[in-house]
């Protein structure tokens, strides 16, 4: 089943998160859950298959892992 996103105040904002495999990604946040949880982010890798969003961080993350704040 595919996420509904809806608008966020956050669209276009890049991110950058280390995962717990210690893997890092990045991208921009394209929108957020409807239960406004969690953040979905296109990344900005170019051998990235397109998809709407590629992976998505938790609201209280998100602070930490924009960048330029």
């Amino acid at each position: 089943m595919a996420a509904q996103i809806k608008p966020s105040e956050f669209d276009g904002q890049s991110v950058i998160y280390v995962d717990k495999l210690k893997l890092q990604h990045s991208g921009v946040v394209v929108g957020q859950s409807q239960d406004e949880k969690w953040f979905f982010v296109q990344s900005d890798r170019e051998d990235t298959e397109l998809l709407q969003w590629h992976f998505k961080v938790a609201r209280d993350v998100l602070p930490g892992v924009l960048v330029g704040r």
